[in-house]
């Protein structure tokens, strides 16, 4: 069985944007980066299970920012760099055993414009 994972990286600061929330955070079109990427891999019929990386403070609003979600998710807290978020992240789906053959997409949620057709495409 082939489980194909959804891992988006949320862990930044927004300091560069000089914005009061981490960019993941904040909103286009009254609705978060975050929420918007995960929706795009929730529609996508290519992922079955999401884990999303934030800023450890903000695991719990993380969570309530993505309640509801139409697939299986886990939101684990980042490192200080993109690169031990990012590891982090995979060892959150390694501990849910991936099978060896198993697909991670990765995405940065502030690229929140995503459809779910791209990332099937990228998948496939």
């Amino acid at each position: 069985m082939i489980v194909t994972y959804g891992l988006i990286l949320a862990g930044g600061s927004g300091e560069r944007m000089k914005a009061d929330l981490p960019k993941a955070f904040l909103q286009v079109g009254g609705v978060s980066m975050l929420r918007r990427s995960a929706d795009a891999f929730a529609r996508c019929p290519e992922i079955e299970k999401i884990v999303v990386v934030v800023p450890t403070v903000r695991t719990a609003e993380a969570e309530r920012l993505l309640s509801g979600l139409k697939k299986p998710f886990s939101v684990v807290g980042g490192g200080r760099s993109r690169f031990e978020s990012a590891k982090l992240g995979f060892s959150a789906i390694s501990e849910d055993h991936i099978p060896e053959n198993g697909f991670v997409a990765v995405h940065d949620a502030a690229r929140c414009l995503i459809t779910p057709e791209q990332i099937a495409s990228v998948v496939r």
